[in-house]
């Protein structure tokens, strides 16, 4: 591979990581699987040390993400005492979240809307399973809390896989 060649790839290796942690927090952006595609170019880079099974790895993490983001809120609100209907809420009202989000994600504020439809939606959803029960509306709201609290550790966990890819090509470069 020659020299510009190479310093192409390291370039358009270290944007998609960098936008892998915006990702990370905007909805309509993959954040781990860019960041991922990022670790990726690097690795056909002769500056690149890692190897095949190192990027297998960090491939199903990107992807053990990507499905958790989806399954954590669902699992916060079942540890907070929610029940199977709200589970199912937080679940339609995060789908509910996602198409909508879709709509907001072309500018600025769209994103910073879409961010907050998608607290919004899932905690709202689980709100209105619980109290369909007959739930009381203190315990329903700490079994809501639950998605809110899942989709800041699924943020939490893309975001930390994002900055680790850039650790990563970063150690690989200045050692």
């Amino acid at each position: 591979m020659s020299v510009g060649l190479s310093i192409v790839f390291i370039v358009v290796a270290i944007l998609l990581m960098l936008v892998g942690v915006v990702g990370s927090l905007v909805p309509a952006i993959p954040g781990p699987p860019l960041s991922w595609l990022g670790l990726l170019l690097f690795f056909f880079t002769p500056q690149s040390e890692l190897s095949v099974v190192f990027i297998i790895i960090a491939a199903l993490v990107a992807i053990i993400l990507v499905v958790l983001d989806y399954v954590i809120p669902s699992l916060s609100t079942k540890i907070f005492g929610g029940t199977k209907a709200g589970i199912w809420g937080c679940n339609i009202g995060l789908i509910i979240g996602l198409i909508v989000a879709g709509f907001f994600s072309f500018t600025f504020v769209g994103i910073i809307l879409s961010l907050v439809v998608l607290v919004v939606s899932p905690f709202l959803g689980a709100l209105v399973g619980e109290l369909i029960t007959k739930k009381p509306f203190l315990k329903a709201l700490k079994a809501s809390a639950g998605s809110f609290i899942g989709f800041l550790a699924g943020t939490f966990f893309k975001l930390v896989y994002s900055f680790i890819t850039i650790i990563v090509l970063v150690w690989q470069l200045i050692a």
